[in-house]
């Protein structure tokens, strides 16, 4: 099967990601596989790329952001050049647009919890839901906040996977990892991974944390992601310089080395105020990691992991309280992913669209 993916940006976030593993386990299944974006490769991410191509997935991608009737061209100049069989459009935005320019066997991939919410996008979609060939959710509310609005397409249930068994092998970096950053073992570090922007909840842990980020205890603690709104940036450097914690906190950007960081780290941290899944927390989970995580609905499924605490993130107390209860002792803990790993959701984005197709 000729598989491919739309995306808007090339760039380290959740949807992409799972993208660039998609294509490496269906090329494993025999599939071939194509990305095709309409704004340009980060900067950070043309490192994927070219690792991607030499795997054989081609990435197609503008030299400028297109926008409008721009898209529609673009997207429609990649179908006709590569043929797929099977059109996968992550996000709401391309899939809308994918829609529009009346693509084959198109079947939108749902990230968010609550993706039609409500405006323009919302009403557009009882009309295009008619040219959809399935909707793939990645959370059970997603699917349900969808199913009760649109009732046209046949949709699915496939939460993200991720390569459990890739991410193990970075296990052994952790000293190397620790003394890249200067941390000794006796240093305890906090990290939280994700895009630095307000629905992820950055100042929260920041605020939960600098109690023990000013007391004498040697704690560091780290975040992951790329910046997307720079007043919230303003307002999380305020805070630091203001709690005078500039020498315990540290923003490394978007990075290609997750799994190290969270093998090199003794607690992570995800109090996200809205999340369909979290590819970051799966990967948290794979390394054994204690995990504080906000308790809402797309984080349930971890609940029963062991090491694992979700609470009520907006109560600094109880945010706090559980940290707490996690530094000390540091361990891992040996858990069972069954149903995560990136082959099992290859295989399941095979199915449906041979069941939409067929």
């Amino acid at each position: 099967m000729r598989i491919q993916h739309l995306i808007h940006t090339p760039r380290y976030s959740g949807a992409e990601i799972l993208v660039a593993s998609l294509t490496l386990a269906h090329r494993k299944l025999g599939h071939e596989s194509n990305v095709v974006s309409f704004a340009p490769s980060e900067a950070d991410f043309e490192n994927v790329i070219l690792e991607q191509e030499k795997s054989g997935t081609g990435w197609v991608t503008p030299n400028k952001l297109l926008k409008g009737i721009e898209r529609i061209v673009y997207y429609r100049q990649a179908q006709n050049q590569f043929k797929p069989d099977i059109t996968f459009a992550h996000s709401v935005i391309p899939a809308a647009y994918a829609r529009l320019g009346l693509l084959k066997n198109v079947i939108p991939v749902l990230h968010a919890e609550n993706n039609y919410s409500g405006g323009g996008i919302s009403a557009a979609e009882h009309l295009l839901q008619h040219l959809s060939k399935g909707v793939i959710h990645i959370s059970s509310l997603a699917g349900t906040l969808y199913t009760e609005k649109y009732r046209k397409p046949l949709t699915q249930c496939i939460p993200n996977g991720i390569d459990i068994e890739l991410i193990r092998k970075s296990s052994k970096t952790r000293d190397i990892t620790r003394k890249h950053f200067g941390f000794s073992e006796s240093t305890t570090v906090l990290i939280q991974a994700g895009r630095v922007c307000r629905i992820k909840g950055q100042l929260l842990s920041l605020k939960a944390t600098a109690p023990l980020l000013k007391s004498n205890l040697d704690i560091q603690i780290l975040f992951a992601g790329l910046f997307e709104d720079l007043e919230y940036q303003k307002e999380l450097q305020s805070f630091i310089k203001a709690e005078n914690i500039e020498h315990r906190v540290h923003f490394l950007g978007p990075r290609n080395d997750i799994p190290s960081l969270l093998y090199a780290s003794d607690v992570f941290l995800m109090p996200s105020k809205r999340e369909a899944q979290g590819i970051a927390l799966v990967e948290a989970l794979a390394t054994g990691l204690p995990i504080v995580a906000s308790d809402i609905t797309g984080f349930q499924f971890s609940r029963d992991f062991e090491g694992v605490k979700l609470v009520n993130t907006e109560s600094l107390l109880d945010y706090t309280n559980a940290v707490n209860s996690l530094i000390s002792p540091r361990q891992r803990h040996s858990r069972n992913l069954s149903g995560y790993d990136i082959q099992d959701t290859a295989v399941a984005y095979i199915e449906f669209a041979k069941k939409c197709i067929y």
